[in-house]
C-alpha cells in the first residue's frame, strides 16, 4: 500500500502541479553527472545486479540517493581498481540494503536510472580528479534529479530505507451496525513515542544531521522519504505522509530545527523570484541550520553547501565565492558574501562553529571541490 500512495503523489505532482511541470532540467556537460546506475535488472548466473554508466552527453530521467556514509560505504565505493567490473556487473547481494532498497522503490516508480554518490564518482585511485569534478556539479546533479530518495531513519548503510524494527502493520475487520465488514489498517509508527528534544529527533532521523543532506533535500523539486515507519513525499507545492500528518519526519515543531521548511525548496526553484531581503534572510536562516549539522571532513564545510549558494546566487545575481571580496567601487559588490549577509558560510570543530571566512582564502566553487575529500 505504501508505494501505491507514493505513486498517487507522484502523479499528482506530475499532472497537477504547475511550478513543480516546469522544472525541467538542462542537463549538459557541466551538470549532468558523469555516470549512473542502469537498475534494470541483470542476471549473472543466479545472481541478480545493475551496472554503472557513462552518461555521454545524453539526458536521463534519474533518481538520487541521500544517505549516510559508514565504513561499509568505504569498502564498496568505487575506484580505478573495480571500475571496468562496476560497468559490466554489480551483483545486488554485495551492496547495504540502504542501496538495494532505494533500487527497489525506484524500480516501483518505473524509474531506470539512479546515482548514488559512492558508486557513480570514482572516489580512489586518479589522484581526486574525479571527485572533484563531481563534487563541483553536486549541487546540479540533485538538482537535475526526477526525484531524490532518502534514507531518513537509517544510521549505517545497512539500516535500509524500512526499518527492520518497526512493528508490522495491523488489519482489523469490525462489522457496522448493518453486520457490513469493514477493514481498518493501523500502523505502529514509532514504540518510543513523539521526538520532544532536538537529540531524540537526531535518533529518530539520522540522516537529517549531515551536513551534505541539508543541500541535497533542498536543491532536489521532488523527496521521498523513507521516514520511521511510512513513506512521505514533498514536491514544490505539496507534502504528504502516510499518517495523514503535516510533520514530516514527525518531531515536535520546535526541535525540527534539522528538517528544512519546505517554502525554502520552493524559493530556490521560484520562476518569479522573491525579493533580495527575503532571500537573504532565507540564506541566513539555511546558515544557522546548516551550523547544527555534522561533517566528518571539516575541508568540506564549503562544497556541502555550494549548491546552495550557487543556487541563491543565481537569484541574487551574484558570483558565489566562499568569503567577501573587496567592494570595488560604491556600484559595484563582487562577491556572494557583502556586507549586508552574514560573513561567510560556517565551519565545524570541536562542538563549536566559527567562521569558515577566518579560515578559509576566498575561493570559487570549482576550487572548493578541490580541497574536499567528499562525504
Amino acid at each position: 500500500m505504501s508505494i501505491v500512495r507514493l505513486r498517487g503523489w507522484l502523479d499528482q505532482c506530475l499532472h497537477s502541479h504547475k511550478s513543480c511541470s516546469k522544472q525541467k532540467s538542462e542537463q549538459n556537460d557541466n551538470t549532468r553527472p558523469s555516470r549512473l546506475l542502469h537498475i534494470a535488472n541483470l542476471t549473472r548466473g543466479s545472481a541478480n545486479g545493475i551496472r554503472l554508466i557513462e552518461t555521454e552527453s545524453r539526458h536521463y530521467a534519474y533518481a538520487c540517493l541521500s544517505h549516510r556514509w559508514d565504513g561499509i560505504i568505504h569498502q564498496l565505493k568505487t575506484t580505478t581498481a573495480n571500475y571496468n567490473d562496476a560497468r559490466e556487473f554489480i551483483d545486488l547481494d554485495t551492496l547495504p540494503a540502504n542501496f538495494r532498497e532505494a533500487i527497489w522503490v525506484a524500480r516501483k516508480l518505473q524509474i531506470d536510472y539512479m546515482w548514488i554518490d559512492s558508486i557513480c564518482i570514482i572516489q580512489d585511485g586518479d589522484g581526486g580528479k574525479d571527485l572533484n569534478r563531481e563534487l563541483a556539479k553536486m549541487g546540479h546533479i540533485y538538482r537535475g534529479s526526477f526525484l531524490t530518495i532518502a534514507a531518513v531513519s537509517s544510521a549505517t548503510a545497512d539500516g535500509g530505507c524500512f526499518r527492520s524494527d518497526i512493528e508490522k502493520d495491523m488489519c482489523l475487520q469490525i462489522l457496522d451496525h448493518s453486520l457490513r465488514p469493514i477493514i481498518i489498517g493501523a500502523r505502529i509508527l514509532d514504540r518510543q513515542g513523539r521526538p520532544n528534544t532536538l537529540e531524540n529527533f537526531q535518533l529518530h532521523y539520522p540522516l537529517l544531521s549531515r551536513g551534505w543532506v541539508l543541500q541535497e533535500r533542498l536543491l532536489s523539486s521532488r523527496l521521498v522519504e523513507c521516514n520511521y515507519g511510512e513513506l512521505a513525499f514533498e514536491c514544490l507545492e505539496s507534502d504528504h505522509c502516510e499518517c495523514g500528518s503535516n510533520i514530516a519526519p514527525h518531531g515536535a515543531p520546535s526541535q525540527k530545527t534539522l528538517a528544512m521548511p519546505a517554502s525554502y525548496r520552493s524559493q530556490l526553484y521560484s520562476q518569479s523570484q522573491p525579493g533580495t531581503t527575503m532571500l537573504l534572510s532565507t540564506w541566513r536562516t539555511i546558515i544557522s541550520r546548516y551550523m547544527q549539522h555534522e561533517l566528518t571532513q571539516p575541508t568540506d564545510v564549503l562544497p556541502a553547501i555550494g549548491g546552495i549558494a550557487q543556487a541563491m546566487s543565481i537569484s541574487l545575481g551574484y558570483t558565489y565565492i566562499a568569503a567577501p571580496q573587496v567592494k570595488t567601487s560604491a556600484s559595484q559588490t563582487r562577491g556572494f558574501f557583502s556586507s549586508h549577509m552574514v560573513l561567510g558560510v560556517c565551519i565545524y570543530g570541536s562542538n563549536t562553529w566559527a567562521h569558515a571566512t577566518k579560515r578559509v582564502k576566498p575561493h570559487t566553487l570549482e576550487e572548493q571541490a578541490a580541497t574536499s575529500s567528499g562525504n
